[in-house]
């Protein structure tokens, strides 16, 4: 399984001009560090509260301000599922928008390792307004539905039955999926430009590889809802992401899957 997300962001810096599109990446990481903190490549910032049974975020990176998640890049773009021929006038065309946020805020031509953790977003359309998330947490259906798929199918598909999804990944194996709240987008505009948005109470549990095994070996009529198992948390914060083509991360996702 591949460790490192693709993403294709020269383009990017071309379009804000960079003299580094000649190749010289030392130069572009130079003048990119130097704009740490703006919008270049967009951010999401998250600002945990309410931990329970042990749920704050820990993650031992310098960069790392213990109150808040900043991802320091974000970058994001319409999905699209067809259903039918494209030739066909009856084809049915589900939209969506798929954010996609990194620690790191390095980009060159070709390749960038971007390391866990990430966050992802995915929402049922592209218009400005409230998404809600709404994931079952009264009985173990989401969870043998994630033993099955992993969290990363949540973010790379549309016709997902749990509608938009919000997940922060912590490594590949230990993660928080958001149950409960509100993405709000106040702006979704054309490739290039910034989305902005707001992360609003969105409630999340706190599970890894080894703890999802244990409760699929919990017996059916033992079985009490999710948030009796799980450590939760709440998390507010702000989007700003860099609309672009974002088609490769979407590829090594689905290779987690």
């Amino acid at each position: 399984m591949k460790k490192s997300i693709l993403v294709i962001a020269t383009a990017v810096a071309c379009m804000l001009g960079f003299s580094a599109c000649d190749g010289n990446e030392a130069q572009l990481q130079n003048q990119l560090q130097q704009y740490a903190g703006s919008d270049l490549l967009g951010h999401i910032y998250l600002l945990p509260s309410e931990p329970q049974n042990g749920a704050m975020f820990q993650y031992n990176h310098s960069a790392v301000n213990v109150d808040t998640m900043k991802f320091k890049s974000a970058m994001c773009n319409a999905s699209f599922t067809y259903e039918g021929e494209m030739t066909d006038s009856a084809v049915v065309v589900d939209a969506g928008a798929l954010f996609f946020g990194s620690y790191t805020d390095i980009i060159a031509e070709g390749t960038v390792n971007i390391q866990f953790p990430m966050i992802g977003i995915n929402l049922r359309d592209t218009m400005p307004g409230d998404y809600t998330i709404s994931v079952p947490t009264g009985d173990f259906s989401f969870i043998e539905d994630l033993n099955e798929h992993n969290w990363s199918y949540y973010l790379t598909n549309n016709d997902i039955q749990y509608g938009n999804m919000m997940v922060v990944a912590v490594s590949e194996d230990d993660y928080y999926i958001c149950y409960e709240g509100i993405i709000h987008i106040s702006e979704f505009s054309t490739v290039g430009t910034i989305v902005r948005g707001a992360v609003q109470n969105v409630k999340a549990f706190y599970v890894t590889k080894q703890q999802l095994e244990l409760l699929l070996a919990i017996p059916e009529s033992a079985r009490e809802a999710l948030t009796h198992y799980l450590p939760t948390i709440t998390f507010n914060g702000e989007i700003s992401s860099r609309r672009a083509n974002i088609e490769q991360i979407v590829d090594e996702l689905e290779d987690m899957e």
